[in-house]
Order: structure tokens, then C-alpha cells, then sequence
């Protein structure tokens, strides 16, 4: 009987094979009796390949009320989608499909029994492939068993692994159902061909992309083939190896090193594995990423994109920093900025030393006066001593914490009994201020706020930029000035120091602040930065600094306010005679120094790190400037018989007007005793700083004051720029009605006890010209705006040169030999800004006048 089948079946196939891929599908939505579907009518007309149960998304339910043959179709699939079912609840019916035919329940898909007896049963042909409880006669599997299989007639496939990344060998193992008398047969085409292997499981060779092969199984004994399936062995693309970029290597600043890894994945986010020295996992995302944190040692790294890791990338070497190591006698290497320097024995120094950072473990290190020890980085002071003498430096450029102490070793300039120091400690810690000067009188300890105030020496400690007048020690000689060293010892100060100043009720606010750092101090930067009106960091003071020279001793209960020497951005002015220091203050503030600010603005004073320098330590309380601005001076001394001294200074340069510019007029400072200075607008100045150009008609009125009747003298101390070109100077009179040169002698004359304001004007010709013919010329200039130019006309003088300046000194606007009566500026854009216009006359004079352009 089964070969008659099996004939019938073949011829079958051969007829139908053209119409193989014909199918129909049964989708009515939720129920459809099996008594409805007939053969040749829809939906199972023209229906003879594949017979789909439901569209696989809405539910589909053939209630079995009846039999249903559908031998009439021929062999084909039938094939239960997601949501569609069978279901026999009605009891005593069944299923036949054509001899050769498979059914195949895809996931979601269901079989439903009813009573479970035997009645309720799937034929193919006369083959009874199961039964509802599977008792039934000759029933290969029960309703749950088959839909479990997936059906009958066909063949599943599992595969291991299920992807490879790269490469790899899969082993595909094919599952037929039924499982007995299968014959398994692997194909590389989804039909036709020849079968390149029956094994099973069959193991691939390698393969570097994803490969799709094809099985079948074929039952002999009845002459079936199932339908032929798939089995896609994927093989995924590896991510690109990371490919290693610019590597940093360790600093002693920075312990540890970086790499940069380039050609990661573009899309999505990544994993990162580094192996080695130390492992870690990091996600991130895009082409490219910075690995730090990477101690010394070796590294690889591999990229993840979820799916596949790379291969390894080529070896990271990470070197540790380098280390110069003093053994009391040599180096282990010679030091440079990026070595650690590392004390292990006594060392004096012989010469500036470089490091990146520095550490002291045993010894007695020392850095002997005028040496430099240059670190970007921390001092350490683990053990042994660090010691700087008398004008040696500490200079750090990173404003990392320092640790351990230091002992700063600061000398004073000669001082006698009662004589007064500036201080300003290089350190912080413990050290109070009577453990810095011990034989000092405790009633002897100031700083200044506004006001004198007094600090409790016994409990008071060095505050970081605050300055200190400190007596000498008692039994200090009264007569013969000593040079005392004191000792600053706490962790060396590093850093942003901010400092408050604040105005007081009286006209002049000051503050006695101090150099916060154990190496040079840059007063110009330090200027420059807390400037009022054009600071870089604040903007409270008015950028002329005062340093106390205890040049005098004390004298009716009162000290010389001549003893303050003054620097701002135009230059200095000394206290040329006395005990103390005699040089004139530059742009370079020594280690330990206190001095004055005057305070124009409530708010900060600032020190950094930028402001530090590891030269010029030497000048304690070579003139230069760190901007190379045209200067033209004269530094005038007042004298007495009685050796009484004040030293004033006047000149001419960049950026100045014949206004008050901060930074460039200092006022003079003290009480009224023995001084000299010019005047401005009815005040003091111990430094002006007047217009360039130059004219030879400009004239200084000159004041003094005198605690003394009798002889003086003006004379000029030194002179530098053009006056040093044969510029004659002469000092006016007006007492006496002469003008005097005084450009190789000085002006002898007398003088009463008091303050003379109007006696003496400082010029650079001897030919009078009445005041009336002064303000004439002036009046004579008229300066303003028409549209968009500067309109410049002169009534009674041809316009020689002139220049428009804005407020920070910078030319806008300049022409020279103009030698007409009126000029007009047309490239300077208008913007309601103030201006300075400067006018050289045919004859020399010169008028400056500001207007709102």
C-alpha cells in the first residue's frame, strides 16, 4: 500500500512542479469552521504549495467541526503562523494533508485538543502523524508533542556559536521531525543542486564572512523531503584594532601618563578594555579618546562595539618620571626642569638649580645668597633642612600646596636702636611674631589698615601678603648701623594670595602689604594687576608703592617722612643718605619685604605666581621696567646742612598725560617734616609723570617743606633720556626773580621753617613768558568734535604736530609738520569715549586739552 503511495506521490510532484511556489492563506478573523473550507473554493482555490493558517499578526482559529481533507491540494506545506490554531474541541474530527505534504507550526501558532480521545487526529495520506492524547492506533506523537516539534515532515537546525567575530568554524546540526530513517543533506543553493555533504551535525571549515547554507532531510522509506531551510552562519566584522597616537609620558608634576587612542567605532558606544600593567573597563563614544591616569609599566588596549572585540593593540610603555638623586657627594643624573630632585645628603649650593619638583629626605640642604632653586612644582620636606640664606629664591611656577618646613634667612639693611623694619614673611605655619624677632620689645609689633595697629607678637603669626613694622631688637647699638639676618621658618608661601583694602574716613587710605613669596617680587606685574582703572585682576589701587628706609633715626618722637622711598610704573625715587638703604626702589620687591599701597578702591590686592621672579632678591625694603616705555627723567635732591634729604622725580613718557595717570604720579607720602616734591592741581607728588612729546616750554611748579631755617639746595641727582642729550634745566625763583641752571649745580638758597608751595618752578629755557601770554596761546586752541572728525584750530599759532591719545596712553591719531592754523582727524571712528589731544605749536609751546569724542 505504501509504494502505491509513494508512486503517486512522485508523479505527483513532477506535475505540480511548476506551480510549487502557488499559495493561499486562510486569514478570516477570529474563527473559521473547517466546514467552510472546500477545495477550489477561496480561500483555498488555486491553492497547491503552501497553505498559510493566519497572517502571522491577527488571530486565526479553524474550528474543527468536521473533517478536513485537503488531500485535494496535493503535497504542501501547511504552515500555522504566530496566532493562528487548530482547534479540535468539538471532538471526533480530523486533519488530512496529501501524501508528501508538511506541517509546520511557527512560533505563537497553536493546536487545541478537545476530549483528548483518539478520534481527534492529523493524517498525511493514510499515515497518522498524531493523535490528541496520542493513543490513538499507529499515532506517531500527540497534539502537544507535535506542536512542541514544530510539525512533521521537516527539518530545524541549530548551529554553535551562534556568530563568530572575525572567523570561526560553526558546527550546524540538523533536527528532523521525524527523527527516524532522516537522511540529511547540506546544500549552498535554496534549491536544486547537489547536496555537498549528508552529514550530521556538519562542521564547517573557517570562514571569514557570514556564510547561508541549506538542509533538507529525506526519508527514504517513504520517498519525502521536507521543505528545504536555511541556516545563515554570521560572521561579524572585527572593530578596527585601536590605533595608538600620541603618548605623554609621566612628569613629576603629573605622576602618571596618557595615550591617545584613535579609529574606534564611529557609530554607537564602545567599550574599551586596557590589559597590562593595570586593567580597566571604560565605555565611551566616538573615533577617538584619551586613556590617563597610566602609571609606570605596559599596556594594550581592545575595543568592544557590543558585538566583536578587536585585536590587541601593539604595547603602551609608560616610563616613570626621572629622578635626580643627591647622595651628599654627586647626582644619579644631572637635574633639569623635568627631574625630580631628591635629597639624600648634604648639599650646598654653588649655583642656580633647576627641578620639577623637590623633595628632601636626609641632609642639610642649603641654597647660599644670589641662588635660585627653579621648580614647576611642590617642595617637599620630609626630613632633614631646607635653607635659603640671605638673597637666595624659591621660584615655583605651579600653585601646588607645598609640606614640611623651610628656614628662610632674610639680613636687614644697617639699622640702629629704634629703628623700624618693613617684614613680610616668605612662610606660613606656627612661628609668631616674637619667635621671629625675640629680643624685640612685645609694644614694638605694628601692620597699618588705615591705621596704625598693634599686634600681639606672643600670639600673632606671619599672615601670607600682610606687611610688619617691627622695632629693631633690643641692645641693638644706637650708634653704629648693624646688618641683622632673621629667620622666616614655616612652609614656603605658594599661590594666589588675596589680600582686602578698604577706604577709610580721611582722604588717603593705605595698607602695609608685603612680598608673600620667598623669591623676587615683580612690582610692575603686581601693579599692573590691582591698578585702579586698567587692572588685570582688580582694580583698588593707585599703582605707586612706598618702602620704608629707616634712613634717619628717631628724633623728637618723630621719624623722617623723607625715609619713604617710592616706585610706580614711571620709576623710583631713593633715600640717597642715612643707615638704611640708599638705592632707589625698582620693578624687583626682595623676599621678606613689606611696603605700602595706597588704596583707591574698596575691594582685593593680589599676589601670583606670574608675579614671581629668581633674580634681583637683592634690593631689600639697574633700574628697569617690564615694559620698554619711552621715559625721559629727572631726579631732583633737596639737601640742608643738617644732612636732611628728599629726593623728588619729574619727566616725560609713554602713556602719561599732564593730568594725574595712576601708575605714573605717586603722592607723596609721610608727615611734614624735611620733603620735597611737584605739584599737580594743588597736591603732592613725589613722582609725575608728564605728556610726551617734550616741550621745552613746560614748567613744574616745585614745593618742599623744611622742620629747619637755613641753607638748602636743589640739585639734580641723575637724569636719564633726552636729558642726557644736552637739555638744559633750570630751576625759576620766583622769590628772588632768577632762573638758575642747575642742569651740573645745584641751587643754593635760604629758607625759612614751613611749607613753600610758590617759590620754585622747575623749566627747560631761560626766557620768560608771561602767564598772561601762556593762557593766551591756549585759549587761542580750540579742540572739538563736527560730525565725524576732530576739528583742531589755533588762532594765533601755526599747529606744529599733533597726537589723540585714549584713556590707556595708546595713539589713536598723529601728524606731524602740519604748519597750518586749523587740522581736522577723520580716522578715529566716534563712539562717546574720552580722548586726549596734544598740540605742539609753531613755537614749541604745547596745550593738551581732553574732549568726549
Amino acid at each position: 500500500m505504501k509504494s502505491k503511495v509513494l508512486l503517486f506521490s512522485l508523479l505527483f510532484i513532477i506535475v505540480i512542479s511548476q506551480q510549487i511556489n502557488a499559495q493561499c492563506s486562510v486569514t478570516t478573523t477570529p474563527t473559521i469552521n473547517a466546514s467552510a473550507l472546500t477545495c477550489g473554493t477561496a480561500p483555498l482555490n488555486l491553492c497547491s504549495g503552501i497553505l498559510y493558517i493566519g497572517d502571522g499578526i491577527n488571530p486565526t482559529t479553524v474550528i474543527m467541526n468536521g473533517p478536513l481533507d485537503l488531500t485535494c491540494l496535493g503535497a504542501i506545506q501547511l504552515i500555522v503562523r504566530n496566532n493562528g490554531a487548530f482547534d479540535f474541541s468539538s471532538g471526533n474530527d480530523y486533519l488530512t494533508l496529501g501524501v508528501g505534504s508538511s506541517i509546520i507550526f511557527q512560533a505563537g501558532a497553536n493546536l487545541i485538543g478537545g476530549s483528548c480521545n483518539a478520534s481527534e487526529r492529523i493524517y498525511i495520506g493514510a499515515d497518522l502523524i498524531a493523535s490528541c492524547n496520542g493513543n490513538g492506533p499507529g499515532a506517531d506523537y500527540s497534539f502537544a508533542q507535535l506542536l512542541a516539534l514544530g510539525g512533521y515532515n521537516i527539518v530545524k537546525a541549530s548551529f554553535s556559536p551562534t556568530a563568530a567575530c572575525g572567523s570561526g568554524i560553526f558546527t550546524l546540526t540538523a533536527d528532523p521531525v521525524p527523527g527516524a530513517g532522516a537522511t540529511i543533506k547540506w546544500y549552498t543553493v535554496p534549491s536544486g543542486g547537489l547536496p555537498f555533504s549528508n552529514a550530521n551535525p556538519y562542521i564547517t571549515p573557517t570562514i571569514a564572512t557570514t556564510s547561508i547554507y541549506y538542509v533538507e532531510a529525506f526519508y527514504s522509506s517513504s520517498g519525502v523531503t521536507t521543505p528545504r531551510i536555511s541556516v545563515t552562519a554570521t560572521v561579524n566584522p572585527l572593530p578596527s584594532t585601536p590605533a595608538i597616537g600620541a603618548t605623554t609620558q609621566p612628569t613629576c608634576v603629573l605622576g602618571t601618563g596618557s595615550v591617545v587612542l584613535n579609529g574606534l567605532p564611529a557609530v554607537g558606544t564602545w567599550t574599551l578594555t586596557r590589559t597590562g600593567t593595570s586593567g580597566a573597563i571604560t565605555t565611551g563614544t566616538g573615533t577617538s579618546t584619551t586613556v590617563s591616569g597610566l602609571a609606570a609599566g605596559t599596556y594594550t588596549f581592545t575595543v568592544s562595539n557590543g558585538t566583536c572585540t578587536s585585536l590587541s593593540s601593539g604595547n603602551v610603555v609608560i616610563t616613570a618620571p626621572v629622578q635626580a638623586v643627591w647622595n651628599g657627594v654627586s647626582w644619579s643624573v644631572l637635574p633639569t626642569l623635568s627631574t625630580s630632585l631628591v635629597f639624600n645628603g648634604n648639599y650646598s649650593s654653588i649655583e642656580n638649580l633647576d627641578g620639577c619638583n623637590c623633595k628632601v629626605n636626609i641632609g642639610n640642604v642649603v641654597f647660599n645668597a644670589g641662588h635660585t632653586l627653579n621648580l614647576i612644582d611642590a617642595v617637599t620636606v620630609a626630613g632633614g633642612a631646607l635653607t635659603f640664606n640671605n638673597t637666595a629664591s624659591l621660584l615655583q611656577a605651579n600653585n601646588t600646596p607645598n609640606s614640611g618646613n623651610i628656614t628662610y634667612i632674610r639680613n636687614t639693611t644697617p639699622v640702629i636702636n629704634l629703628d623700624y623694619t618693613f617684614w613680610s614673611s616668605p612662610t606660613s605655619g606656627f612661628q609668631t611674631l616674637l619667635n621671629f624677632s625675640p629680643n624685640t620689645s612685645t609694644g614694638r609689633f605694628f601692620t597699618y589698615h588705615n591705621i596704625w595697629q598693634y599686634t600681639n607678637p606672643s600670639s600673632d603669626v606671619f599672615a601670607k601678603g600682610i606687611g610688619y613694622a617691627i622695632w629693631s631688637p633690643q641692645g641693638t647699638s644706637a650708634s653704629l648701623p648693624t646688618v641683622l639676618p632673621h629667620q622666616f621658618i614655616g612652609v614656603p608661601n605658594n599661590g594666589d594670595v588675596n589680600i582686602t583694602v578698604s577706604l577709610a574716613a580721611q582722604p588717603i587710605s593705605n595698607r602695609l602689604l608685603g612680598n608673600p613669596y620667598p623669591s623676587t617680587l615683580d612690582a610692575d606685574a603686581f601693579i599692573n594687576a590691582n591698578i585702579v582703572g586698567t587692572g588685570t585682576i582688580n582694580q583698588t589701587i593707585s599703582g605707586t608703592l612706598y618702602f620704608w628706609t629707616h634712613n634717619h633715626t628717631l628724633s623728637g618722637n618723630n621719624y623722617l617722612s623723607s625715609d619713604y622711598a617710592t616706585y610706580n610704573l614711571f620709576g623710583g625715587t631713593a633715600v640717597s643718605t642715612g643707615t638704611g638703604n640708599t638705592t632707589a626702589p625698582t620693578r624687583y620687591i626682595a623676599a621678606g619685604q613689606g611696603f605700602f599701597v595706597n588704596t583707591l578702591a574698596n575691594g582685593i590686592a593680589s599676589f601670583r605666581n606670574n608675579m614671581r621672579m629668581g633674580s634681583n632678591n637683592t634690593n631689600f625694603y639697574k633700574n628697569s621696567n617690564s615694559e620698554n616705555l619711552e621715559k625721559h627723567r629727572i631726579w631732583l635732591n633737596l639737601t640742608d646742612d643738617n644732612s636732611n634729604f628728599s629726593q623728588t622725580m619729574v619727566g616725560y613718557g609713554e602713556r602719561a598725560t599732564n593730568g594725574y595717570d595712576s601708575g605714573y604720579d605717586g603722592l607723596y607720602f609721610g608727615t611734614n617734616q624735611f620733603v620735597m616734591y611737584s605739584l599737580l592741581n594743588n597736591d603732592s607728588y613725589a613722582i609725575q609723570a608728564r605728556a610726551l612729546p617734550f616741550s621745552n616750554l613746560d614748567e613744574i611748579p616745585i614745593g618742599f617743606i623744611t622742620n629747619t631755617s637755613g641753607n638748602l639746595s636743589i640739585g639734580i641727582d641723575h637724569l636719564d633720556g633726552l636729558f642726557l642729550d644736552g637739555q638744559k634745566i633750570y630751576l625759576e625763583d620766583k622769590l628772588l626773580k632768577t632762573i638758575n641752571d642747575i642742569t651740573h649745580a645745584p641751587y643754593q638758597f635760604t629758607a625759612t621753617q614751613g611749607i613753600i608751595n610758590n617759590r620754585f618752578v622747575l623749566r627747560y629755557t631761560d626766557q620768560t613768558l608771561s602767564n598772561a601770554s601762556f593762557d593766551l596761546i591756549e585759549n587761542g586752541v580750540s579742540i572739538f568734535g563736527s560730525n565725524n572728525e576732530i576739528k583742531i584750530n589755533s588762532s594765533l599759532e601755526n599747529i606744529k604736530d599733533y597726537t589723540v591719545y585714549n584713556v590707556l596712553g595708546q595713539i589713536l591719531a598723529s601728524k606731524n609738520n602740519v604748519n597750518t592754523n586749523q587740522s581736522a582727524v577723520s580716522s578715529i571712528i566716534k563712539n562717546n569715549q574720552t580722548l586726549v589731544v596734544k598740540v605742539i605749536l609753531a613755537n614749541s609751546q604745547m596745550v593738551i586739552k581732553k574732549i568726549i569724542f
